[in-house]
Protein backbone atom coordinates (compact mmCIF):
# COMPACT_ATOMS: atom_id res chain seq x y z
CA UNK A 1 0.00 0.00 0.00
CA UNK A 2 1.46 3.43 -0.91
CA UNK A 3 1.96 5.90 1.92
CA UNK A 4 -0.75 8.12 0.42
CA UNK A 5 -3.71 6.30 -1.13
CA UNK A 6 -5.98 8.95 -2.61
CA UNK A 7 -8.73 6.55 -3.63
CA UNK A 8 -8.80 5.02 -0.15
CA UNK A 9 -8.85 8.46 1.45
CA UNK A 10 -11.75 9.62 -0.71
CA UNK A 11 -13.73 6.44 0.00
CA UNK A 12 -13.01 6.71 3.71
CA UNK A 13 -14.06 10.36 3.89
CA UNK A 14 -17.26 9.48 2.07
CA UNK A 15 -17.99 6.75 4.64
CA UNK A 16 -17.40 9.30 7.41
CA UNK A 17 -19.78 11.74 5.76
CA UNK A 18 -17.00 14.27 5.23
CA UNK A 19 -16.87 16.35 2.06
CA UNK A 20 -13.37 17.40 1.05
CA UNK A 21 -12.42 19.80 -1.73
CA UNK A 22 -9.73 19.03 -4.29
CA UNK A 23 -7.50 21.57 -2.51
CA UNK A 24 -7.95 19.74 0.79
CA UNK A 25 -7.11 16.38 -0.79
CA UNK A 26 -4.02 17.99 -2.33
CA UNK A 27 -3.00 19.40 1.06
CA UNK A 28 -3.31 16.02 2.75
CA UNK A 29 -1.17 14.50 -0.01
CA UNK A 30 1.50 17.18 0.40
CA UNK A 31 1.46 16.75 4.16
CA UNK A 32 1.91 12.99 3.84
CA UNK A 33 4.85 13.39 1.44
CA UNK A 34 6.43 16.04 3.68
CA UNK A 35 6.14 13.73 6.67
CA UNK A 36 7.62 10.83 4.70
CA UNK A 37 10.64 12.97 3.77
CA UNK A 38 11.28 14.06 7.37
CA UNK A 39 10.40 10.75 8.99
CA UNK A 40 13.47 8.93 7.67
CA UNK A 41 15.75 11.11 9.81
CA UNK A 42 13.48 12.05 12.71
CA UNK A 43 11.22 9.04 13.30
CA UNK A 44 8.14 11.26 13.59
CA UNK A 45 5.85 8.26 13.16
CA UNK A 46 6.99 4.87 14.41
CA UNK A 47 6.52 1.67 12.47
CA UNK A 48 5.65 1.31 8.82
CA UNK A 49 4.05 4.18 6.90
CA UNK A 50 2.36 1.87 4.40
CA UNK A 51 -0.99 2.22 6.20
CA UNK A 52 -0.63 5.95 6.89
CA UNK A 53 -3.81 6.92 5.02
CA UNK A 54 -6.00 4.74 7.24
CA UNK A 55 -4.13 4.59 10.55
CA UNK A 56 -3.36 8.29 10.70
CA UNK A 57 -5.30 10.47 8.23
CA UNK A 58 -8.68 8.73 8.47
CA UNK A 59 -8.13 8.04 12.16
CA UNK A 60 -7.62 11.75 12.88
CA UNK A 61 -10.49 12.86 10.66
CA UNK A 62 -12.95 10.30 12.06
CA UNK A 63 -13.54 12.68 14.99
CA UNK A 64 -14.24 15.70 12.76
CA UNK A 65 -18.06 15.59 13.02
CA UNK A 66 -17.79 15.57 16.82
CA UNK A 67 -15.17 18.31 16.97
CA UNK A 68 -17.16 20.55 14.64
CA UNK A 69 -20.09 20.31 17.06
CA UNK A 70 -17.89 21.83 19.81
CA UNK A 71 -16.62 25.42 20.03
CA UNK A 72 -13.63 25.38 17.67
CA UNK A 73 -12.75 28.88 16.48
CA UNK A 74 -9.31 28.30 18.00
CA UNK A 75 -7.95 24.85 18.80
CA UNK A 76 -4.68 23.73 20.36
CA UNK A 77 -3.08 20.37 19.63
CA UNK A 78 -0.80 19.51 22.56
CA UNK A 79 2.19 17.24 22.09
CA UNK A 80 1.59 17.68 18.38
CA UNK A 81 4.70 15.77 17.29
CA UNK A 82 4.10 14.80 13.67
CA UNK A 83 1.09 17.12 13.50
CA UNK A 84 -1.47 14.46 14.28
CA UNK A 85 -4.31 15.31 14.63
CA UNK A 86 -3.54 19.05 14.35
CA UNK A 87 -2.58 19.34 10.69
CA UNK A 88 -5.33 17.11 9.20
CA UNK A 89 -7.86 18.99 11.35
CA UNK A 90 -6.46 22.34 10.20
CA UNK A 91 -6.83 21.22 6.59
CA UNK A 92 -10.40 20.05 7.19
CA UNK A 93 -11.38 23.19 9.17
CA UNK A 94 -9.79 26.06 7.23
CA UNK A 95 -11.67 28.77 9.15
CA UNK A 96 -10.26 27.53 12.47
CA UNK A 97 -7.07 28.88 13.99
CA UNK A 98 -4.90 25.88 14.90
CA UNK A 99 -2.04 26.09 17.37
CA UNK A 100 0.38 23.16 17.39
CA UNK A 101 2.20 22.88 20.72
CA UNK A 102 5.41 20.83 20.69
CA UNK A 103 8.40 20.96 23.06
CA UNK A 104 10.91 19.33 20.66
CA UNK A 105 12.71 21.86 18.51
CA UNK A 106 13.20 19.37 15.68
CA UNK A 107 9.56 18.36 15.60
CA UNK A 108 8.47 21.99 15.85
CA UNK A 109 10.67 22.65 12.81
CA UNK A 110 8.82 19.94 10.90
CA UNK A 111 5.47 21.43 11.91
CA UNK A 112 6.47 24.91 10.73
CA UNK A 113 7.78 23.53 7.45
CA UNK A 114 4.60 21.54 6.84
CA UNK A 115 2.35 24.51 7.59
CA UNK A 116 4.37 26.60 5.11
CA UNK A 117 4.39 23.94 2.37
CA UNK A 118 0.62 23.46 2.73
CA UNK A 119 -0.05 27.20 2.87
CA UNK A 120 -1.87 26.89 6.20
CA UNK A 121 -1.88 30.54 7.16
CA UNK A 122 -4.07 29.96 10.21
CA UNK A 123 -1.66 27.46 11.77
CA UNK A 124 1.07 28.50 14.18
CA UNK A 125 3.53 26.52 16.24
CA UNK A 126 4.40 27.05 19.90
CA UNK A 127 7.74 25.46 20.72
CA UNK A 128 7.52 24.84 24.45
CA UNK A 129 6.08 22.29 26.91
CA UNK A 130 2.29 22.47 26.91
CA UNK A 131 2.35 22.82 30.70
CA UNK A 132 3.94 26.27 30.34
CA UNK A 133 1.49 27.65 27.76
CA UNK A 134 -0.66 30.42 29.21
CA UNK A 135 -2.95 31.08 26.25
CA UNK A 136 -6.57 29.98 26.30
CA UNK A 137 -8.38 28.02 23.61
CA UNK A 138 -11.92 26.89 22.86
CA UNK A 139 -10.79 23.35 22.10
CA UNK A 140 -7.72 21.36 23.12
CA UNK A 141 -6.90 18.07 21.41
CA UNK A 142 -4.29 15.36 21.78
CA UNK A 143 -3.62 11.94 20.28
CA UNK A 144 -1.39 9.11 21.49
CA UNK A 145 0.21 11.44 23.99
CA UNK A 146 -0.32 10.93 27.74
CA UNK A 147 -2.86 9.72 30.29
CA UNK A 148 -5.86 11.95 30.93
CA UNK A 149 -4.98 12.31 34.62
CA UNK A 150 -1.56 13.70 33.70
CA UNK A 151 -2.97 16.15 31.15
CA UNK A 152 -5.99 17.59 32.95
CA UNK A 153 -4.32 20.01 35.40
CA UNK A 154 -2.60 21.94 32.60
CA UNK A 155 -5.42 21.56 30.08
CA UNK A 156 -7.95 23.08 32.48
CA UNK A 157 -5.81 26.24 32.58
CA UNK A 158 -5.71 26.33 28.77
CA UNK A 159 -9.46 26.18 28.16
CA UNK A 160 -11.69 29.18 27.72
CA UNK A 161 -14.96 29.15 29.73
CA UNK A 162 -17.27 26.71 27.95
CA UNK A 163 -14.35 25.07 26.16
CA UNK A 164 -13.67 21.36 25.71
CA UNK A 165 -10.82 18.87 25.80
CA UNK A 166 -10.93 16.08 23.20
CA UNK A 167 -8.50 13.17 23.59
CA UNK A 168 -8.12 10.44 20.97
CA UNK A 169 -7.93 7.05 22.69
CA UNK A 170 -7.98 3.37 21.80
CA UNK A 171 -9.72 0.54 23.63
CA UNK A 172 -12.72 1.17 25.84
CA UNK A 173 -11.01 -0.54 28.80
CA UNK A 174 -8.09 1.89 28.46
CA UNK A 175 -10.52 4.81 28.44
CA UNK A 176 -12.38 3.62 31.53
CA UNK A 177 -9.11 3.04 33.38
CA UNK A 178 -7.82 6.52 32.57
CA UNK A 179 -11.10 8.20 33.55
CA UNK A 180 -11.07 6.28 36.83
CA UNK A 181 -7.49 7.32 37.55
CA UNK A 182 -8.46 10.94 36.84
CA UNK A 183 -11.48 10.66 39.18
CA UNK A 184 -13.95 11.82 36.53
CA UNK A 185 -15.61 8.56 35.41
CA UNK A 186 -19.36 8.92 35.00
CA UNK A 187 -19.46 12.70 35.29
CA UNK A 188 -22.04 14.57 33.22
CA UNK A 189 -19.40 16.72 31.54
CA UNK A 190 -17.49 13.66 30.30
CA UNK A 191 -18.47 11.86 27.09
CA UNK A 192 -16.89 8.76 25.56
CA UNK A 193 -17.67 8.53 21.86
CA UNK A 194 -16.86 5.47 19.78
CA UNK A 195 -15.16 6.35 16.53
CA UNK A 196 -15.55 4.18 13.46
CA UNK A 197 -12.41 4.51 11.37
CA UNK A 198 -12.99 3.11 7.86
CA UNK A 199 -10.86 0.05 7.04
CA UNK A 200 -9.41 -0.10 10.57
CA UNK A 201 -10.41 -3.12 12.63
CA UNK A 202 -9.38 -1.63 15.97
CA UNK A 203 -11.23 0.17 18.73
CA UNK A 204 -11.04 3.95 18.70
CA UNK A 205 -12.73 6.38 21.10
CA UNK A 206 -12.83 10.12 21.61
CA UNK A 207 -13.03 11.34 25.20
CA UNK A 208 -14.66 14.78 25.40
CA UNK A 209 -14.43 16.69 28.67
CA UNK A 210 -16.38 19.95 28.76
Amino acid sequence: MPIFDEALLREGLDLLGITASEEQIRSLRLYTLELEAWNSRMNLVGGTLSDFTVRHLLDCLSALPVLESLPHACIADIGSGAGLPGIPLAVAMPETEAVLIERSGKKAGFLRSSAAVLGLGRVRVIEKPYETVRERFQLVTCRAFAAISALLPAVRLMLEPGGAFAAYKGKREEVERELGEAGIAGRENVSVIELKVPYLNEQRHLVVIR
